[in-house]
């Protein structure tokens, strides 16, 4: 196993988000784009989702960040079914980013680790 980076989506490089400036369009790649924000943001007839920058981290020199309402999200997306995913009725776009990165990182662990001297070769007939 290995760590991995959400993966950077282009709906991220201009995401509301609240801060000590007031309500601005900023990048929320790597800062504020938790697991939350991959799910359908556009449910459950709340106000337009925003990130809100609570903690200054002087080592980055940045603020980090969470989606207000993000357990509000979270009970969206599991009161979704098969049937809700799979018509279109819950955006996964974002979700299906998120687990093509998970699938290509299995792939390169399994790449990494593989060894052609512990395949046993057997004649096919």
């Amino acid at each position: 196993m290995r760590g991995v980076m959400l993966p950077e989506l282009e709906a991220f490089r201009a995401f509301p988000a609240q801060g000590p400036e007031g309500l601005r369009n900023s990048d929320i790649n790597r800062r504020a784009a938790a697991i939350e924000c991959y799910l359908d943001l556009e449910v459950g007839g709340h106000p337009p989702a925003k990130v809100l920058w609570t903690n200054y981290k002087k080592g980055l020199g940045a603020y980090q960040g969470a989606l207000e309402h993000k357990e509000s999200y979270i009970r969206e997306f599991l009161k979704q079914t098969p049937e809700t995913l799979a018509d279109g009725t819950y955006n996964v776009r974002k979700i299906e980013a998120i687990l093509d990165r998970i699938v290509s990182e299995c792939k390169a662990i399994a790449i990494d680790r593989w060894d052609p001297t512990d395949v046993e070769l057997r004649p096919v007939f």
